[in-house]
């Protein structure tokens, strides 16, 4: 397998980072998980054929993990792609497709489809929504899910809002090897659960643990994005073999290094602080 991080920045634009895009090639399929701001530039960038693009993952529906996701399945219909891409994501998946091509792209696609005619019709992703447990398998590779922590601590937020509040991580087995990808899960025995013995594990670590010196900041690394002070204990608890950190805030590159020091205290495993369009070999 071959890892590439088209997006490791955060919801804050950053000059320098795209956001959420994790690729997983098997062969010559294509596995995509979210389809955050600047991705679909660089996919074209990495030259990598979008009518190879197996499946779609959603991890959640934070905008830095969708904003791209109309622009991406309209962009690989025009690049190539003839049948229909399966998506997979959290319950609210389907609600969100629809709304973007019936209600925002519905005129843009009846003038491709119904004015040009260049490309044929329309071809359209088909949305699963799923939640722990499998999500789907062929012969060469296999994807299962587990349900992760990112907010559902937060006091402010309801019991009715945390219900319809499903947010994934990934585990794709394949080729005898596991990648796995936390999303914006914090730590909880769901996401050791699913990143157990991986090869590579793709996680969220979003600030250093000096600059959690406010309350709002404390929870933020408690309930809602790993910081530096747990993503190295995340990993050494699941026993992962390869760490590859994600989704950072835009900061300066002493941050960075500050981050790169405190995870190797807790996980003595090899450590990659992942930049847009770096490739990981599994």
């Amino acid at each position: 397998m071959k890892v590439t991080t088209l997006g490791t920045g955060g919801p804050r634009p950053d000059p320098d980072r795209n956001a959420a895009c994790t690729v997983v090639q098997v062969g010559a399929e294509t596995l995509v998980f979210d389809t955050g701001r600047g991705i679909v530039r660089s996919f074209a960038r990495k030259a990598i054929p979008f009518g190879e693009v197996a499946a779609l993952f959603v991890t959640h529906h934070h905008y830095d993990h969708v904003g791209e996701l109309a622009d991406f399945v309209i962009s690989g219909w025009l690049g190539g792609r003839r049948g229909p891409l399966p998506v997979f994501g959290p319950p609210g998946t389907a609600r969100m497709y629809a709304a973007l091509f019936d209600q925002v792209y519905d005129r843009d696609l009846e003038f491709r489809t119904q004015g040009e005619r260049a490309f044929g019709d329309f071809a359209h992703g088909e949305v699963t929504e799923v939640r722990a447990g499998p999500v789907h398998e062929t012969g060469r590779w296999r994807v299962s899910c587990e349900e992760m922590l990112h907010g559902h601590g937060l006091a402010a937020l309801g019991p009715l809002f945390r219900a319809r509040w499903i947010c994934l991580g990934y585990r794709i087995e394949a080729e005898g090897k596991v990648v796995s990808i936390s999303g914006d899960g914090v730590r909880s025995d769901a996401l050791v659960r699913l990143a157990r013995g991986a090869d590579l594990h793709v996680q969220c670590c979003y600030l250093p643990a000096s600059a959690l010196a406010t309350p709002h900041l404390k929870g933020l690394a408690e309930h809602t994005l790993a910081c530096s002070d747990t993503a190295g204990r995340i990993a050494a608890e699941a026993g992962v073999k390869r760490l590859v950190l994600t989704h950072f805030r835009f900061m300066a590159p002493e941050m960075l290094a500050e981050i790169e020091r405190d995870v190797r205290r807790d996980f003595h495993g090899p450590v990659e602080l992942a930049r847009d369009l770096d490739e990981f070999i599994v």
